[in-house]
């Protein structure tokens, strides 16, 4: 596959109505040429 990066952590945030909140992501990146490109993100609130 080349190289590829995998992100994954947690995020906190407030919603327009004051509530705390907090959610998981994933991002996977590939190298393409001499930049990364993202091909895939999921997110779990």
């Amino acid at each position: 596959m080349g190289d590829v990066g995998i992100v994954h952590a947690r995020t906190t945030y407030r919603t327009a109505d004051g509530m705390d909140r907090s959610g998981r992501y994933t991002d996977v990146w590939v190298r393409v040429g001499d930049g990364w490109r993202a091909v895939a993100a999921h997110v779990t609130r």
